[in-house]
């Protein structure tokens, strides 16, 4: 929980907006906490099932209500410009591979940066490569994602490579 209040304050003062899933509770209800407290815009992406003040962060500057969970992540892939993946669940993980394999295939063009907070990633990190050693997957689509250990790490790296772009 510390690291999601972290992130989320290096991430809010940093000036940057958090678009993400609405949950008020958890690790990311923390992250949109420490964002909030650090300045940032809060954007909340949910879908109608979970609409609902007990589900939805108080402090979102903007709520946007989906369909559905497809809608959701369409919807937070069009409006973010980076991707930040912290630990979570299957919701994460769901979100993690979808936006990997539309990176791959050239759809997004948008860095995606894993914060390994106590290396709760490291197994996916040994996936990946594994699935790369083992020709399952592209060497350059496990490159497509980069792992941190640290908040201001991971902010770096995808302001250097949004940079890159242009952005």
């Amino acid at each position: 929980m510390i690291a999601g209040r972290a992130f989320g304050t290096e991430l809010g003062r940093r000036r940057h907006e958090l678009i993400y899933g609405g949950y008020g509770r958890g690790l990311m209800g923390e992250v949109a906490r420490g964002a909030y407290q650090g300045g940032a815009r809060i954007t909340a992406v949910i879908p109608a099932i979970f609409n609902d003040n007990n589900f939805i962060y108080e402090g979102c500057t903007r709520v946007i209500s989906t369909a559905d969970l497809r809608e959701r992540k369409k919807i937070m892939q069009l409006e973010a410009d980076a991707f930040a993946v912290l630990p979570g669940g299957v919701g994460t993980y769901d979100e993690l591979f979808d936006t990997l394999a539309l990176t791959t295939l050239g759809e997004l063009n948008k860095p995606v940066g894993v914060l390994d907070v106590d290396g709760f990633y490291r197994p996916l990190r040994l996936l990946l490569d594994e699935g790369a050693a083992r020709g399952f997957i592209a060497a350059q689509t496990a490159d497509h994602v980069s792992f941190y250990t640290s908040a201001a790490e991971l902010l770096d790296a995808l302001e250097r490579v949004d940079e890159r772009r242009g952005s």
